[in-house]
């Protein structure tokens, strides 16, 4: 049975369907009463098609029930005169409809009409960007096969803007007021309004960049002290783990085990490492250093109040890398064992990152794996990320852990909340960090 927001959608196409529509079949038997059907001029494998009842003075107390003619299950609507049907293969059919009594089952009127499913020659092919800047220009390229005749374009940029209606298969721009993870769809509309091809792509929008590196705004959070006093988190967050290339660019050296792709994550480095790193993007920007090292005490501290970039907590992590999942990790949950064997490869965990069963023991350029919600890429395993916690919202001194897991490690070490609190001055190569800083 058809859900009321489907209904309501097809009523609003009814006026569209019924001026061109095919000739409708004659009622089954004369009488006031009176049945027909009418459908699109095109019937499309695998596109929605919406066929009308059309009924003169419809008694209370009925149904239509509508057959498809392709052995599929009969559909039921209670409300209107409406049904839509996806064809899976081409080829004649005979549609049928049924005004039925309520209670007795009794058909009333019956009607049938030959529709010819033929393959969709109209298909779309979206060209965008995986990434661009808070408020610039973005082009998307529809690539079309063909339009209808009288055809049009519907874009819907997933941001909340007023979908933008193209008249043709022209490239169209767009600009983001806001950074984050956007899925763009386009819609190929026939002359009646009906849509006759869907393509979509996604984009994430970066807010900010330093030295290169881009950081995307994500949702405000929540996350608890070791006291239980919940924090809220309003961070910029780097989209994926800092390259070899953009360390290098800030500390003239590069100090990875695996090298000869400057997108590669840079690693093997130590958290004292990751610190200065983070001291030094700050001091560039005249931000107000997160992190200090008290005279004598060869300790370092956080203040969390301060405005300069720093490492995540393991905590902010764990709900960062879920970006609203439940799962162990954001493509879904682990499926074989316990996940503490490389091999089978693990289907969630391959979408989403490089671990041991996929990695070929080394580390990746970032960015190739599929991104979370929050359009954070390589949360999962490549490298596991330096994060410096501490237990309260004062500044105080830094407690290590490493969270993520890496290109070496099993999928029960790569999950969302998965961390481990190696000894300082550790240092491996699969040890490196993303950044972020408050908004």
């Amino acid at each position: 049975m058809m859900s009321f927001p489907l209904r309501l959608a097809l009523l609003v196409l009814l006026p569209a369907i019924l001026a061109n529509g095919c000739s409708p079949s004659e009622p089954s038997s004369p009488g006031a009463l009176t049945l027909a059907i009418a459908s699109p001029p095109s019937v499309y494998v695998g596109t929605m098609t919406v066929f009308t009842a059309r009924v003169t003075s419809r008694p209370a107390a009925t149904h239509m029930r509508w057959s498809f003619g392709d052995n599929t299950f009969d559909e039921v609507s209670d409300f209107d005169s409406t049904a839509a049907h996806i064809y899976a293969a081409a080829g004649a059919f005979t549609v049928t409809a049924d005004l039925v009594q309520n209670g007795t089952n009794m058909v009333l009127r019956s009607a049938t009409i030959t529709v010819q499913a033929v393959v969709n020659p109209y298909h779309l092919r979206l060209e965008s960007p995986a990434r661009g800047p808070i408020d610039s220009t973005i082009t998307f390229l529809p690539n079309p096969t063909a339009m209808p005749q009288s055809g049009s374009l519907r874009w819907d940029f997933g941001d909340g803007t007023v979908p933008l209606t193209s008249p043709n298969a022209a490239p169209v721009t767009h600009r983001f007021g806001a950074s984050g993870r956007f899925l763009v769809r386009v819609a190929m509309l026939d002359g009646t309004g009906l849509p006759v091809a869907r393509d979509s792509a996604a984009i994430i929008i970066s807010e900010h960049a330093v030295n290169g590196i881009e950081l995307v705004r994500v949702p405000a959070f929540t996350v608890r002290d070791q006291n239980g006093t919940a924090l809220t988190r309003r961070l910029l967050v780097g989209i994926h783990e800092v390259t070899q290339g953009e360390w290098a660019s800030v500390t003239g050296e590069n100090p990875s085990r695996f090298v000869g792709d400057d997108r590669r994550p840079v690693e093997n480095i130590t958290m004292s490492d990751a610190i200065r790193f983070c001291n030094t993007l700050s001091e560039r920007e005249g931000l107000s250093l997160v992190y200090s090292m008290a005279d004598g005490d060869g300790v370092w501290h956080i203040d969390v109040a301060a405005s300069g970039y720093r490492l995540l907590m393991h905590k902010e992590f764990e709900v960062l890398c879920r970006a609203g999942a439940t799962g162990h990790f954001y493509t879904g949950g682990i499926t074989i064992g316990n996940g503490s064997q490389c091999l089978p490869i693990e289907p969630a965990l391959d979408r989403a990152g490089w671990y041991c069963g996929n990695s070929g023991n080394t580390t990746h350029p970032v960015t190739m794996k599929l991104p979370n919600a929050y359009g954070l890429y390589d949360m999962h395993g490549n490298v596991g990320e330096w994060c410096a916690s501490t237990g309260t919202p004062a500044s105080t001194w830094v407690a290590s852990y490493i969270c993520g897991g890496a290109w070496d490690d099993t999928p029960n070490h790569c999950t969302a909340d998965s961390y481990t609190d190696p000894v300082p001055p550790a240092n491996r190569g699969s040890y490196g960090l993303r950044i972020a800083r408050k908004y």
